[in-house]
C-alpha cells in the first residue's frame, strides 16, 4: 500500500508505480501521435515532471493516473501543433 502524508498520498512514489505499470500503454499512444519514440519517452518525462511541479493533494491512485494521462496527452497534443 502506499504511504501517506498528512496531505495525502506520496505522490512522488505512486508516480513511480504508475510509470511502471502504464508506461509501456502511454508510450504508445504518444509514439502514434508523434511518431518519434524519442519524442514519447520526452513527452511521459515532462508530464510526469508538470505533475510533480504542480504540488496538488491527492487522495486517491486513480485520480493521480488520470491527471497524469491527462498531462501526457497535453503534452503530446502540445508538441504534434508546435
Amino acid at each position: 500500500m502506499h504511504r501517506e502524508t498528512q496531505q495525502g498520498l506520496n505522490l512522488r512514489e505512486v508516480l513511480g508505480e504508475l510509470v511502471g505499470r502504464h508506461s509501456a500503454r502511454w508510450l504508445g499512444f504518444v509514439e502514434q501521435i508523434l511518431r518519434s519514440a524519442a519524442d514519447a519517452q520526452d513527452v511521459l518525462q515532462e508530464a510526469v515532471c508538470r505533475v510533480l511541479v504542480a504540488e496538488r493533494c491527492f487522495s486517491y491512485e486513480k485520480d493521480v493516473r488520470m491527471y497524469l494521462s491527462r498531462a501526457i496527452s497535453k503534452r503530446a497534443i502540445e508538441l504534434y501543433h508546435s
